[in-house]
């Protein structure tokens, strides 16, 4: 029986392991462990893990650098998390206006805050569905 441990140190000792693409000394765009994602691209479990790391990734960001996050409705929540997702965490702490807004619950001003900025203008309908996720918050 092949033991499967050994033979992933071993790969991994002679591939190496890179955690962002690089080019294989055929020139491939590879990553990971030999991975060449030109002949073989990545599989759909493998995309799923990547984003459930990168949303999991969102959601401490915001949880460490968003005063008030925890407290927050759910939806508001994930509307931060999808910019988060989107600008990283920097970025969507550029948004202080917004951020203050929601911090003190006005959850209208906020949403309206959204709209009015570069990234509204570049995303779209994107930042129009994500305001509206605030916007309801009013509602309630």
């Amino acid at each position: 029986m092949i033991d499967i441990d050994r033979l992933r140190e071993d790969l991994t000792r002679h591939e190496g392991s890179e955690s962002v693409v690089y080019n294989c000394p055929e020139g491939y765009a590879t990553i990971g462990v030999g991975h060449n994602l030109e002949t073989k691209p990545l599989s759909q479990a493998a995309i799923d893990q990547i984003l459930t790391d990168d949303i999991n990734d969102a959601v401490t960001e915001c949880e460490r650098a968003i005063i008030g996050f925890s407290g927050f409705p759910p939806t508001v929540q994930e509307a931060l998390v999808n910019m988060a997702f989107n600008l990283g965490i920097t970025g969507l702490l550029r948004f202080t206006n917004t951020l203050a807004y929601l911090e003190d619950h006005k959850w209208l001003a906020a949403a309206d805050e959204m709209l009015d900025s570069k990234w509204a203008d570049q995303v779209g309908n994107r930042a129009i569905e994500i305001s509206n996720m605030v916007r309801k918050c009013a509602e309630a």
